[in-house]
């Protein structure tokens, strides 16, 4: 068998021009599943099903399957130049054009999975499958924008990034368009949608999160032969912010919250004069960007961020969701491992402490201590309740063995039975009102 040709690309991003870029992010937990017997009719073909939950091409690990096409390749990270190079498989390499797409396609992908390497310590963070979603129209109120979505699992967590451009200007959205709630483009409803391959709107009233969010989980329950469907998921938003016309940061957070938060204590975490960045709460900014040595930068902290709603997020869940003790005290030790990774950059461990300082994650982590004492006194008070039980039945049992002691006390000494098992009988009632009566006053 002769030798497969292969060639490397390293990943490198790089922006011609520093323009704004606003990125909204949500993160997904799925909780709770309905199962149910899988479906032996006959399945759609994949490539329906791409088109139909609008997929442009999913990467899992080593492989990328798009509606046409099916290509392997494999990543070598260099942990001390920190720098990813990506070997292909050979039916690529053969055909330029199928190449240079193929590249177009997966650059995303590509440069996240580098900066995944570089940011993570991979025994604790697993990012295995990336979803490229098809570009897609919506209208906010009476303004036309296009999306453009990805989306990858995170620890089984479901992360959707998406960026929006303005389809009168071609303009990505800017830094300013979203001071206030009501320019929260994360959270607000979509009025109208349209896909590429449809001629007209239809209305919708999810947001663009959420549709991503659906495509994506239905094309999954599809692949799995409905065996599974969503039932209950918990979420949280995010925006991050990349733009150099940024000068004040606790401004400019204040601004984009549409409230005055007194305390909010930014700092830039960046461990290089190529940038700064800056994240608080439910957004993050990268501002004071050099525009030679933008490589990865913006998918760095797109990773970074991600990381930061998935810690809040297994709070909330621990919080809000999760019942039971055992879960609770086994996910907040497997949280708090997170805490403490190894060999990962600097800036990596200046988000830890930055995302231990929000006051968001301090709130949910407080809630979870104190949901987790509360349960630990339910605990015991369920183990006094179980524990007097016994003794009741202990109780009983001696009343009832005492009938055999009287009966060997009458065969062997002649003491008449019935007067004394009377006696016996008013000893235990009256002891037993007496323990009764104290173990109410404990309570």
């Amino acid at each position: 068998m002769g030798k497969k040709k292969a060639f490397e690309k390293e990943v490198k991003i790089c922006k011609q021009k520093c323009r704004d870029a606003v990125i909204f992010m949500t993160a997904y937990n799925v909780h709770n599943y309905k199962h149910h017997f899988p479906h032996f009719g006959r399945r759609e073909k994949i490539k329906k099903l791409f088109s139909k939950y609008h997929i442009a091409g999913i990467s899992n690990n080593d492989t990328y399957v798009g509606p046409d096409e099916k290509y392997r390749y494999s990543v070598r990270f260099d942990s001390f130049q920190r720098v990813s190079s990506f070997v292909f498989d050979k039916s690529i390499v053969e055909c330029e054009q199928s190449k240079q797409q193929f590249i177009e396609e997966m650059m995303n992908i590509l440069a996240l999975q580098h900066s995944a390497y570089a940011l993570f310590d991979n025994s604790q963070i697993e990012i295995s499958t990336w979803f490229n979603m098809e570009s897609f129209f919506v209208i906010f109120e009476s303004k036309e924008y296009q999306v453009d979505a990805f989306a990858f699992i995170m620890n089984g967590m479901l992360m959707v990034t998406y960026e929006l451009i303005d389809l009168e200007t071609s303009i990505p959205l800017t830094y300013d368009e979203i001071y206030g709630r009501n320019k929260n483009y994360g959270i607000c409803p979509v009025k109208r949608i349209k896909y590429i391959n449809e001629n007209e709107y239809s209305d919708e009233n999810r947001n663009i999160s959420l549709i991503v969010f659906k495509n994506v989980y239905d094309f999954l329950t599809k692949v799995a032969k409905n065996k599974w469907e969503v039932d209950n998921y918990s979420f949280t938003h995010n925006i991050l912010v990349l733009s150099n016309a940024v000068d004040n940061e606790t401004e400019y957070f204040q601004k984009v919250l549409g409230a005055e938060l007194d305390n909010l204590g930014v700092s830039n975490m960046s461990t290089t004069n190529n940038f700064a960045y800056y994240s608080t709460e439910s957004i993050g900014l990268i501002n004071k960007i050099k525009c030679d040595s933008i490589n990865n930068i913006l998918y760095d902290c797109i990773l970074l961020e991600s990381f930061k709603m998935y810690l809040l997020l297994n709070m909330i869940v621990d919080y809000k969701v999760n019942h039971k003790l055992n879960k609770i005290v086994n996910n907040q030790v497997y949280v708090e491992s997170l805490f403490y990774p190894t060999n990962v950059p600097i800036i990596t461990l200046n988000v830890i402490e930055n995302i231990k300082s929000t006051y968001s994650f301090s709130k949910f982590e407080n809630a979870v201590k104190f949901k987790i004492k509360v349960l630990k006194m339910e605990q015991e008070r369920q183990h006094g309740s179980n524990g007097r039980m016994m003794n009741m039945l202990l109780y009983i049992l001696a009343m009832i063995g005492s009938a055999q002691t009287l009966q060997i006390l009458k065969q062997e000494f002649g003491l008449p039975f019935g007067p004394s098992f009377f006696v016996v009988m008013v000893v235990f009632i009256v002891f037993g009102i007496v323990w009764i009566i104290r173990e109410n006053k404990k309570q």
